[in-house]
């Protein structure tokens, strides 16, 4: 192996006991198979015969580098400085944490609430004229970000400005999003169909918007090709990292961005994981905290692209952006191997969706209300008196899902300490509906011992309602809908369930830590 090779990536370890060497010279003969597109690795039927092309990204995606280059002379030639990426789960997270890595600036719309909304997209003709919109989904049927589209397609054309020249769009060839996009004469970027969107950060996904704000592409894709070289190699850092994540773990383990320089790595890293192991009862739910500290859930994991020496950690992830990226995405598979599941497919996923529908088209029952504060009320079928009756539930879990803007991350952080405190169990915290992307499938999927928080606005007039053109209902009833769809799902599951609602949400959680 080069020096350039072994200095990609560090992994260190400060766990006392030694994975089996057998297990690990198994995922490096895994790892050779995974590097010749070896399907049945992961079973007979999966989804990987159709999504092995993140494999070779590191080298492909150098195709589109020309296109890139184009696209952003022509951006800065129609005066854009403003970026607003519209996109969930894989279409958001990777740009997210590309953009603050190299301190530029990327407004992420990954949220139905109309309140985000607002803030995030410029209102006068004189911002609009500075600002490119980035419509970013796979399917080309994603309802947040299409919902978006319409609203900011309205937007533009009633400043009486040129559609084309305010939309980039990315997404799969033959796509709905694509056929409506050449109709409207909109620069599109295809991306690989065979890249899910939880492995599509080195694609066209992750890519475009970081080439229009100004990010060394070439780099990211530099970095992962050395990574690449180095999983079949006896100190193979893929293959150690899926071997603690599976036998040092029991289903959780921590995750941070506390002292790390990639900002916005752990919730990348929540979604990659989570969506691709949570299935069958069973699965790897990583536990994102806001420090590290004395309280961990499983194993303690910093990914980091300096050495910081830290010795808060059980292991210590040091590597440039794009090989922590594709290291993180070949260890996911390998954990997949080990654990019996298909990493690619997302089975569970498409329930919540379903159920959003049925709740747009129908009008449904709510829980029982349990009890009452002075901001909020709690719903839910299981009895509860106060938070401290959580001791008395059967759980390993908590999940704390904050249908609410996302700028409440110190408050969400401080009602996980509450919960950690109170229960001593694992506690995630996620912002719906952009969680439904990410750990919605291990909350269905994964091992039946979850416990569900939803934080819930307990009526519209507490979040006015934005309206989506060519639709009967607007944001507020769309990210109700996607609440409520939720809670269905999961309560058809009999895990417990509890419906947050308030007015003001500062009121209330401080309130809920003080009780």
């Amino acid at each position: 192996m080069s020096n350039k090779v072994e200095s990609v990536i560090q992994f260190n370890s400060r766990l006392e006991s030694n994975i089996d060497e057998a297990l690990i010279n198994e995922l490096i003969e895994i790892s050779k198979r995974i590097l010749q597109l070896d399907s049945s690795i992961w079973g007979a039927k999966t989804e990987a015969v159709n999504r092995l092309g993140w494999v070779n990204l590191p080298k492909t995606s150098r195709e589109l580098l020309p296109a890139l280059d184009a696209l952003a002379a022509w951006s800065r030639s129609t005066g854009k400085s403003n970026f607003v990426l519209c996109g969930m789960g894989g279409s958001s997270l990777g740009p997210e944490v590309i953009a603050k890595t190299n301190l530029k600036k990327l407004s992420i719309l990954d949220s139905t609430d109309p309140t985000q909304i607002r803030s995030m997209v410029p209102q006068t003709k004189s911002e609009l004229e500075q600002t490119l919109f980035i419509i970013s989904s796979k399917s080309g049927t994603t309802i947040e970000t299409l919902s978006q589209f319409q609203y900011l397609k309205q937007l533009v054309e009633t400043n009486n400005l040129q559609i084309s020249n305010h939309f980039v769009v990315v997404t799969d060839p033959e796509s709905p999003l694509s056929k409506e996009a050449q109709k409207l004469d909109l620069k599109v970027v295809h991306a690989n169909p065979e890249v899910g969107g939880r492995f599509s950060v080195l694609s066209a996904f992750g890519l475009v918007p970081s080439a229009l704000i100004g990010v060394d592409v070439a780099a990211l894709l530099d970095d992962a090709e050395d990574a690449l070289h180095s999983f079949t190699n006896s100190d193979s850092a893929a293959a150690k990292l899926a071997a603690n994540l599976y036998n040092q773990t029991d289903f959780c383990f921590s995750i941070s961005d506390d002292g790390s320089d990639l900002p916005g790595f752990s919730d990348w890293l929540e979604q990659l994981v989570a969506e691709s192991t949570g299935k069958n009862e069973t699965g790897r739910l990583p536990v994102v905290l806001e420090k590290f500290g004395k309280t961990k859930f499983g194993i303690s994991i910093a990914t980091t692209s300096k050495d910081s020496n830290s010795t808060r950690t059980d292991l210590t992830i040091t590597a440039p952006l794009g090989a922590a990226f594709y290291l993180w995405e070949f260890a996911t598979a390998l954990l997949g191997y080990l654990l019996k599941v298909d990493p690619f497919n997302q089975p569970n996923v498409a329930e919540a969706k379903q159920q959003t529908d049925l709740v747009l088209r129908s009008e449904i029952e709510s829980p029982a209300i349990q009890f009452s504060g002075k901001n909020f009320q709690i719903r839910s079928k299981t009895k509860l008196a106060s938070l401290k009756d959580l001791t008395k539930i059967d759980f390993s879990y908590i999940a704390v899902m904050a249908y609410v803007d996302r700028k409440y991350d110190h408050d969400l952080f401080k009602l996980q300490n509450k919960l950690i405190k109170l229960t001593n169990k694992a506690v995630t915290v996620g912002y719906g509906p952009r969680f439904l992307h990410s750990t919605g499938q291990f909350h269905k999927g994964g091992p039946a011992q979850g416990a569900f928080i939803q934080l819930t606005y307990a009526d519209n007039a507490a979040n006015p309602d934005l309206k989506i053109p060519g639709q009967n209902f607007g944001f507020a009833k769309l990210i109700s809908a996607q609440a409520n769809g939720d809670r269905i799902a999961i309560e058809k599951r009999n895990r417990p369930l509890f419906v947050v609602e308030f007015k003001n949400f500062k009121a209330a959680i401080d309130e809920l830590i003080t009780d």
